[in-house]
C-alpha cells in the first residue's frame, strides 16, 4: 500500500501500520438521509463544501466588517485567527476520538493519527520533514509540506488569488 502520509525512514512502519488502521476506520461509512446520519466507524460526521470554510468564509467575513466600516485586514485577520482555532479544536478532539476508539497507547501510533487523519478527512497531504524533531513531549517540532491543501485547491478553482496565506 502506498504510503498517503510521508515521513522519515525511522516512522515508516508506525505509519504504515497505522493508515491500515486508518483505512478501516473510514471504511466503515454509513448515510441515512432519513435521520441526516453520517456516520464513520460509529462517530457522526457532517461534510462540509471546502470552499464555504475558505473562500466564501472570508467573503463573508469581510463584508461583516465592511458594513461596519472597520478595516479589511482586520477582517482577513480576524477570519483567519477564527478558522485557525476551530481547525485546531476539531483536530485535537478528532485526534483524541480516534486514538480513543482504536485503543492507542504507543506515543508514535498517537502521533501517527493526526496526519493520518488529516489526508483521509479531505483537508490535506501532509509530509513531515527530516528536520522534524519528534520526541513526544514538550520538545517535539515537527516541520511538515501541506500539499493538496483543501483551502488553497478552493481559491484555485473558483480563479481566485488569497492575498493572504490560504492554510
Amino acid at each position: 500500500m502506498k504510503p498517503v502520509v510521508k515521513v522519515p525512514g525511522a516512522f515508516e512502519a508506525v505509519f504504515q501500520k497505522m493508515q491500515e488502521r486508518m483505512n478501516a476506520y473510514f471504511k466503515d461509512v454509513r448515510t441515512d438521509a432519513e435521520t441526516c446520519a453520517i456516520t464513520i466507524s460509529g462517530e457522526r460526521y457532517i461534510t462540509v463544501r471546502a470552499a464555504a470554510l475558505s473562500v466564501e468564509f472570508f467573503r463573508i467575513i469581510r463584508s461583516l466588517f465592511e458594513k461596519e466600516g472597520k478595516n479589511s485586514q482586520d477582517a482577513v485577520d480576524t477570519a483567519r485567527g477564527v478558522l485557525f482555532d476551530i481547525a485546531h479544536a476539531i483536530g485535537k478532539s478528532d485526534a483524541s476520538t480516534i486514538i480513543a476508539h482504536m485503543g492507542l497507547t504507543d506515543p508514535a501510533e498517537k502521533f501517527a493519527v493526526g496526519p493520518l487523519h488529516f489526508t483521509h478527512s479531505g483537508c490535506s497531504s501532509i509530509a513531515i520533514l527530516s528536520e522534524s524533531k519528534v520526541t513526544f513531549d514538550e520538545n517535539m517540532y515537527i516541520v511538515f509540506e501541506n500539499k493538496f491543501n483543501f483551502e488553497a485547491d478552493s481559491w484555485s478553482n473558483r480563479g481566485k488569488r488569497a492575498n493572504h496565506p490560504s492554510a
